[in-house]
């Protein structure tokens, strides 16, 4: 279960590291400023989502404890909402 842990987070990891060094670039220069913001606001609620799935699960197989598992998942979904709140997106 470690190693699989250890693998989530490595795939999170590359994820932001891919978002920041892939995506965010070619999307400025692939559309105007004002057009790659919005698609970005749109996008970000998403990328989000994806973290704190990669966080969470990562976080499921190293928790034991039912109780916590819970608590964790309620302190996910907060930071989601939260993220998505400070981009616009209504959900």
């Amino acid at each position: 279960m470690e190693t699989i842990a250890l693998y989530v987070v490595a795939a999170t990891l590359g994820s932001m590291v891919f978002f920041a060094a892939g995506i965010a670039p070619t999307v400025f220069q692939s559309l105007p400023e004002a057009e790659a913001g919005q698609f970005l606001r749109r996008l970000f609620p998403r990328y989000y989502l994806a973290l704190i799935l990669g966080a969470g699960s990562r976080r499921a197989l190293l928790c034991h404890d039912f109780a916590t598992g819970c608590r964790d998942l309620f302190h996910y979904r907060r930071l989601y909402w939260l993220g998505a709140a400070s981009f616009g997106a209504a959900h």
